[in-house]
């Protein structure tokens, strides 16, 4: 389902067919499409370009933040973590996996389910019709799972740094060890995000 307002896209019985907001109807476009399973866009390149230069063609890209409510809110409101993970080899479709936690927790404490269920996810979207798994519990075959994982975590200050990359690349790395076996060890390489905190 995808809802706009008529009058912002320039239809409706009001409107004149010359009046139609194209940047508007083109952005609802672009999200049907997304939500339909179509690719927007993509680099010019495959992944065999750009993959290689990390020594390998199975990539998973992640993303992982956590929001704190709004600036100056106070309170004891959640604190609130999201992962998002590529699930294609073109790094193009991603999935994602949302918490809550306990306020101002700056590490993802679900981090290890979180990381286990994407990898889980991209597994069942690239195998063939009738290869999917559970997205729960039970080994995968490493064949089928990324040789790099590549982690883009934002929103971590200079004081924090130390024990978010200890804590969080441990909790990946468990993941991983659940997902696929003592075996999985996929190479885990972290891009810190600098803040402004």
């Amino acid at each position: 389902t995808q809802c706009m307002v008529a009058s912002k896209a320039g239809i409706g019985p009001a409107s004149r067919s010359s009046n139609i907001k194209a940047q508007y109807v083109g952005n609802i476009l672009l999200k049907i499409n997304h939500k339909a399973g179509g690719t927007n866009w993509q680099l010019p390149q495959g992944p065999e370009a750009w993959a290689a230069k990390l020594g390998t063609q199975q990539l998973m890209v992640l993303g992982i933040d956590v929001g704190h409510g709004i600036a100056g809110g106070g309170g004891n409101k959640p604190s609130t973590a999201a992962v998002v993970g590529s699930l294609d080899r073109g790094c193009m479709r991603y999935g994602a996996v949302v918490t809550e936690q306990t306020a101002g927790e700056e590490i993802v404490l679900g981090l290890q389910e979180a990381v286990g269920q994407l990898l889980r996810d991209r597994y069942n979207e690239l195998s063939g019709p009738g290869q999917a798994v559970s997205t729960s519990g039970g080994r995968l075959p490493v064949a089928g799972l990324p040789e790099c994982l590549v982690i883009y975590r934002d929103g971590v200050s200079d004081s924090q740094y130390t024990a978010v990359l200890q804590e969080e690349v441990a909790a990946v790395r468990e993941a991983c060890v659940e997902v696929g076996g003592p075996s999985y060890k996929p190479k885990v390489r972290v891009e810190m995000l600098p803040t402004s905190k």
